[in-house]
């Protein structure tokens, strides 16, 4: 994990293994490869969305499921993120709430 410096700076070390560059702060979330950063070295954030639902079995709310949100498509092939941050439960109403989404496909997982 890297942080930027005062003005929002950071610098990738060499290895071959990074791929793609993830960044997150308080006010949005940011992805790209690092090849699109060698040509651009610009990453702009987009705001954090949310998403809320309610998980229905048989017709009827399904209490203290986990659901599980995953970077859908574009990674390559065995690349998986599984941030603690993007697993919930739903409630006695099967109601569910992810408040920090970042933009981009994403899948549902249960």
């Amino acid at each position: 994990m890297l942080v930027t410096d005062a003005q929002g700076q950071f610098k990738l070390p060499p290895d071959a293994s990074i791929l793609r560059v993830l960044v997150s702060c308080p006010d949005g979330f940011a992805e790209s490869p690092v090849a699109a950063l060698k040509a651009n070295p610009v990453i702009q954030l987009l705001p954090w969305g949310r998403i809320e639902g309610t998980w229905l079995s048989g017709g009827k709310p399904a209490a203290d499921r986990e659901l599980m949100l995953e970077f859908g498509g574009g990674e390559p092939a065995g690349v998986r993120f599984d941030f603690q941050g993007f697993r919930v439960r739903s409630d006695a109403q099967g109601k569910f709430i992810f408040a920090k989404v970042p933009a981009g496909h994403l899948r549902l997982v249960r």
